[in-house]
């Protein structure tokens, strides 16, 4: 899992321990949980090195959309041909979650049986 800050937006570093070394045709597909929509970011958006994704995002509303609360789910893959997202196999799956929704203890309930944590 990656934890972001809604303040880097639109940029999303990722660590990524690809299964295969990531060519100049790396593509990433993100997925917003909460609102159900997507995007593709192709290529030219996206720089790799030292194990880590730089994603870059452009569409304006799919950023609106991102709030503390939001969890992305992103895939990268590596496009060849005329290959997209559903049909290529992926190289790294991660889910973004955003540090905004975890920084403060009235994010937190407390359990009646003990004295843990839940968030909530």
């Amino acid at each position: 899992m990656t934890i972001e800050s809604t303040s880097n937006l639109p940029i999303i570093t990722v660590k990524l321990n690809a299964r295969v070394s990531p060519a100049d045709n790396l593509n990433a597909y993100i997925q917003n949980k909460d609102t159900r929509t997507s995007v593709v970011v192709e290529s030219g958006n996206i720089s790799y090195s030292n194990q880590q994704a730089t994603v870059t995002l452009s569409d304006d509303e799919f950023i609106a959309d991102i709030v503390e609360d939001t969890a992305l789910s992103i895939v990268f893959y590596i496009q060849t041909g005329g290959s997209t997202h559903e049909n290529s196999v992926p190289v790294y799956r991660d889910l973004i979650t955003f540090r905004d929704s975890l920084d403060t203890d009235s994010d937190y309930t407390e359990s009646t049986d003990d004295t843990e944590y839940i968030y909530g």
